[in-house]
């Protein structure tokens, strides 16, 4: 029996035939793709919360309920505002206003698309911020490590002076260590300026537990695409708090829409269209394009003949294949193993890997790609490379390495935060039900080219779908913010 008519059956055990399973199903079927509730058709009783049209799990209401407090509170406070020095002239128009914004605000949003400048503004702003306030703690922090190290070695470019600044991810800089934790610990960031990148990702029981932390006297930065997936849990809250910010407080939201590398105009063209649903355009962007197209074939381009690290690494880090499924046909799982035994000739191979788990200690963190070399008949030789935020390569045995996967392809999902030159997009029958925020996650992790290999109808009915994740948090949030 599938797990929803079990969890039906239960319920109506403990309450009696007054729940309809019908009812339960839809609820439990919307909470696992995403959704934080579904509207009431029925009073149904039981461990449910009925408010505003909708019926949610008494679980992610009380989130709801706790997220909207907490950022009526943030966005409320009046703090000293910030000094404004003289700006660098390499900002445009649009970076320089996100920088005044972020100085003189207690709270800013910045959104932007891949390519806009998102993380050279954060790191003017963070310098600028400094030039008033030296000594001041500011902490850097992501849903992944690799994603907030990106984000910090980007501000120790601008930076020169040694400043005070800690970076992580959500789980380390708050001190969570159990799932329970993020709803019952006593948590606190105490910093001047604290910058949250990557926020699409966060989920629900996240975003309350950051938003808990804050003390009344920070100075915030949420950053992040919101037309990129939603994070893999339940709720889309980066998106429905951005809907908010732009209805109540506009003047405390920047938008990046420039792209500054010129390379990717196509990209964005195309990624553009796709963001509006319009699949006809897309189609023939990718029809006509040169930097963008469609292919009939997959194939991973063979490594360097030699064994140079260096050269090893550049290529995995330029070229990556993006599968919308983990598993079944032209899958990550499937993809992987084909090229691995495609590309393990010899007594020595190299392979491209990717980290699963975070290893702070070694410096390596989940979603970090590197380089294996491995010895057939010797794997007690193996090893792997990555490269550190100085962009020196660092070597570590490969059996010290935390859990780590091969990577020639990866989930859509988990190339978050990376970006490539070259990348491929698989969308397989059936992968359109995931909706125009997986392709275009897929595609804007390109620097360079794009190729998509998936039949036209799959592709239009992927861009024409999008369905946006219920959740009663907009009205909460006015609620709250009015009282």
């Amino acid at each position: 029996m599938k797990l929803e008519a079990l969890f039906a059956e239960a319920i109506e055990r403990r309450e009696g035939k007054e729940n309809k399973q019908d009812e339960l199903k839809e609820l439990l079927q919307k909470t696992l793709s995403g959704h934080l509730c579904s509207q009431e058709k029925e009073h149904l009783k039981g461990p449910f919360i009925h408010s505003y049209g909708y019926t949610s799990f008494e679980k992610y209401a009380l989130l709801e309920s706790g997220i909207a407090k907490e950022f009526a509170r943030l966005l409320k406070r009046t703090i000293p505002k910030g000094e404004v020095p003289l700006l660098p002239e390499s900002l445009t128009t649009e970076q320089k206003h996100a920088v005044e914004l972020g100085l003189t605000s207690p709270l800013l949003f910045l959104s932007g698309g891949p390519g806009t400048g998102k993380t050279y503004t954060i790191a003017q702003l963070v310098s600028a911020y400094l030039q008033a306030k030296p000594t001041a703690h500011i902490v850097v922090a992501a849903p992944t490590g690799k994603a907030a190290a990106h984000l910090q070695a980007g501000i120790e470019k601008t930076i020169p002076q040694k400043a005070d600044i800690s970076s992580g991810t959500l789980h380390a800089v708050l001190g969570i260590q159990k799932a329970h934790d993020a709803y019952v610990k006593d948590l606190y960031l105490g910093a001047q300026l604290i910058i949250i990148d990557e926020c699409s990702m966060i989920d629900t029981a996240m975003w309350y537990a950051l938003l808990r932390a804050i003390p009344e006297n920070s100075t915030l930065v949420f950053v992040g695409d919101t037309n990129q997936l939603p994070p893999v849990e339940t709720g889309s809250i980066f998106a429905h708090l951005s809907e908010f910010m732009v209805q109540i407080a506009p003047h405390m939201c920047a938008h990046l829409s420039r792209c500054l590398r010129s390379e990717s105009e196509e990209i964005i063209s195309l990624s553009e269209a796709i963001q509006r649903g319009e699949s006809v355009q897309a189609c023939a962007l990718l029809d006509s394009g040169v930097n963008v197209g469609f292919t009939d074939s997959v194939s991973f381009p063979p490594f360097p003949k030699d064994q140079d690290p260096e050269k090893l690494l550049k290529h995995s880090e330029k070229y990556k294949i993006l599968s919308a499924l983990k598993e079944g046909t032209l899958s990550v799982t499937q993809l992987n193993r084909r090229f691995a035994f495609e590309h393990s000739k010899g007594e020595v191979f190299p392979q491209p890997i990717i980290i699963t788990q975070s290893s702070p200690s070694q410096g390596l963190f989940n979603g970090e790609n590197g380089v294996a070399i491995r010895y057939r008949n010797a794997p007690e030789k193996d090893v792997a490379y990555f490269r550190g935020s100085d962009a020196t390569l660092r070597k570590i045995p490969l059996s010290l390495l935390p859990r780590y996967e091969l990577a020639y392809a990866l989930s859509i999902h988990k190339s978050q935060g990376s970006e490539y030159d070259s990348v491929t997009v698989i969308l397989q029958d059936g992968a359109a039900v995931f909706g125009k925020e997986l392709l275009y996650t897929g595609i804007t992790r390109a620097k360079k080219t794009v190729r998509i290999f998936a039949k036209k109808e799959v592709l239009c009915s992927c861009i024409q779908k999008y369905e946006k994740r219920l959740s009663t948090l907009l009205p909460r949030l006015q609620k709250e913010y009015s009282a």
